[in-house]
Parts: structure tokens; C-alpha cells; sequence
């Protein structure tokens, strides 16, 4: 399903330009996907191949949702508390009517914190929250407890706090812990065989590890930080683990997918309800009119881009080990889109936001 190069040296001024120690790309085509590391990588990485997935995570919880949908396990348009009966957990009472799961999963929730929060940190060693700790904001997670802060469907609030609600739906529907759906569901069908969301990570995968760097390009101390919230930001993956995925994505909108239908692909972009706004774990981007899916990854140590086109079944995957490479991956995207060819697209693409909800400019089908 893929191969592996080495790549020439035609990214290295770049890569010093923006102080980027490792990067490795793949480019999907004609159903395959050509991964390549540049050689100014090679000597720091060659042993090491696990990035922290950061916010590739809400990918794999959308589909996550989508495979419980295809069962008729659930209803993306049914509420969370819904959804939740006879939980041990349920989202508490407010003024604001209960979201959807898929306003959590297209970032038009409300969810946020019972109190002003800053973004939380766990070091290496730091006691690790559990999912129950984080919703209700009990130690010793960092952050308070989950709640309504505004009405659903009314802004775009980029969050992560709306897909841990969203695991703890799919712990409590499937009756299986998030690491053994992902892993009976996802992982194994497609063979992904060095994804994981434990936390913290096995100390015997340590030595796996790309290390992060910040964005003052500084390492991140002992090389990268424990993110418990498995569902929006937990993942540990491969770029060949994730070329495997997106090829798979890229399927599913053909309807050539043994996991997803193409009518439940076709929920991915439908009823988007913003222009260049958030599907079901990934952004639906119309403002260049072309149809792309993308998702932006990042944390503390870590940065990546995955761009893909369904209708042009092309696309590519970015992975980096520095947090603030944003630009040096948007152009290497734009280097590789124009030399192949590819549709045009919003360069200046940015999901951390929040924005009035508007409908969309162009609607599309699968």
C-alpha cells in the first residue's frame, strides 16, 4: 500500500530555515501512497518512528462514531445525555438545550470549562487524569469540569473538550474502552500496527519516540509530554500508519471502503454548517472551490497537516517534530500541490478559530 523513499536534499535550506530537525511526507495517488523522509532527517530518525498524533485523534474519533452510526448503535442527530443513558456519566443540567453528537463532532457544541481554563500540561511522571477526571474536572486532571457555556449550533468553537464527551459515548455504546475499539475497529482492519492511545506509552516504546521540540526550539523535556485525553489528542502513530488511513478515507468516498459506506462518508460533508468549517472529525474546506478534507495536528513538540481531495483521489500527509512549523509544512504542501497539479486550495486554512456559523458556499456529494 505504500513505499518508502529517501528523499533528496531539496528540503534542507528550508528545513534549516525553519529549524525543523525531522519531517516525513507521503503522497497519495492512484491508490498508493509514496512516503518519503529527507535525508537531513534520516541520521535523527532513522531508528525512531512514533509521533504524538496530537489532534489527529479527533480523526479517529469521528470515525469512531461513524462505524457506531453504520451499526445503528447511534444517532449523529440524537443528544449527547441521549445517547448516554443509563451512564455512569451525563453532561450536567443547563440553561442551553443539550448538543448533538454531531455538534460535537463539527465543533458547534458550546462545550467548554465550568471556569476559565488555560491549555493543561502533564509532564512525564505527573499523575495521569482518567476520562471520568477530565469530565468532571476532578484531580488529578488540571482543567475544571465540562459544561454548557453557550447554546449549541450557534458559534464554531475549535475544542477538544466536545470529543471527550464523545469517548465516553463510545466507551458507554460499544461497551468496550476507547483504546479496544480503536484497536478491534480501526487498527486491526487496517493495519495499523503501531498506533496506540495508551498513557502514558509503554516505557519499552520510549526508544520509538521522535522527540518533540517547542516552538522556541527548545526540546520538550524528556522529549515529549502525556496527553490523557486519548479521543482529541492522545494518539501515538506512524506516518505509515497514518497513509494507511487517509488511503482508506480516500477509498470510502469512492465507495471502494470495507469499513465505510460512501452514504456515511457522505455525513463527513453534509449539513456543514459554515463555510470551510469542521465535519465529523475533520474539516470540510470549500473556499478555494475544490472539495478537500483536512485536518491540522499539533501540541507542544509536534506539527502536522493532512490535505486530501476525493474527487481527484490525491492528497498528502505532513509530520514534523516542532509545534510551531505550521508555514514551513504549508509550503512544502504547496510545492508538492503544484507540481502535481492539484486543485487549488485555501492556503491560509486555520481551524483553531472561533466564527459566526454561516452555511456553506458549495455543497458536494460522495
Amino acid at each position: 500500500m505504500y513505499t518508502l523513499f529517501s528523499g533528496s536534499d531539496s528540503l534542507d535550506p528550508l528545513m534549516r530555515e525553519y529549524r525543523i530537525e525531522c519531517v516525513k511526507y507521503a503522497i497519495f495517488q492512484e491508490n498508493h501512497s509514496h512516503i518519503t523522509e529527507p535525508s537531513s532527517s534520516e541520521s535523527r530518525s532513522s531508528e525512531r518512528t512514533l509521533f504524538q498524533g496530537c489532534s489527529f485523534s479527533k480523526l479517529f474519533t469521528g470515525l469512531s462514531i461513524l462505524l457506531l452510526v453504520q451499526d445503528g448503535l447511534l444517532d449523529l442527530d440524537r443528544n449527547v445525555n441521549s445517547a448516554l443513558s443509563g451512564c455512569d456519566w451525563q453532561l450536567p443540567d443547563s440553561t442551553f438545550p443539550l448538543p448533538t453528537i454531531r455538534q460535537c463532532l463539527n465543533m458547534t457544541s458550546g462545550l467548554g470549562f465550568s471556569e476559565p481554563s488555560s491549555p493543561s500540561r502533564y509532564l512525564q511522571g505527573e499523575p495521569i487524569p482518567s476520562l471520568m477526571d477530565l469530565l468532571n474536572g476532578r484531580s488529578p486532571a488540571k482543567t475544571p469540569a465540562v459544561s454548557l457555556v453557550k447554546a449549541p449550533g450557534t458559534e464554531y468553537t475549535y475544542s477538544g473538550v466536545g470529543y471527550w464527551v464523545l469517548q465516553k459515548i463510545i466507551e458507554h455504546r460499544s461497551e468496550k474502552n476507547f483504546a479496544d475499539f480503536l484497536s478491534t475497529r480501526l487498527f486491526v482492519p487496517l493495519g495499523l500496527t503501531q498506533s496506540t492511545v495508551e498513557c502514558p506509552l509503554n516505557p519499552a516504546r520510549h526508544d520509538q519516540v521522535i522527540p518533540g521540540f517547542q516552538s522556541n526550539g527548545e526540546p520538550v523535556p524528556q522529549g515529549f509530554e502525556n496527553i490523557p485525553s486519548a479521543a482529541s489528542g492522545g494518539l501515538w502513530t506512524t506516518i505509515q500508519d497514518m497513509s494507511l488511513l487517509s488511503l482508506e478515507i480516500l477509498k470510502a468516498f469512492q465507495g471502494r471502503s470495507a469499513l465505510f459506506s460512501k452514504e456515511i462518508m457522505q455525513e463527513c460533508i453534509s449539513n456543514t454548517e459554515y463555510s470551510a468549517g469542521f465535519g465529523l472529525g475533520m474539516s470540510v474546506d470549500l473556499s478555494a472551490d475544490s472539495f478537500n478534507i483536512r485536518k491540522i495536528a499539533y501540541n507542544n513538540g509536534y506539527y502536522h497537516q493532512l490535505l486530501l481531495f476525493p474527487e481527484e483521489q490525491v492528497g498528502i500527509l505532513v509530520m514534523t517534530d516542532r509545534a510551531n512549523s505550521g508555514e514551513f509544512i504549508q509550503q512544502l504542501i504547496a510545492r508538492i500541490a503544484t507540481e502535481k497539479k492539484w486543485p487549488a486550495y485555501n492556503s491560509d486554512f486555520e481551524e483553531v478559530k472561533t466564527a459566526p456559523i454561516s452555511p456553506p458556499t458549495r455543497h458536494f456529494s460522495a
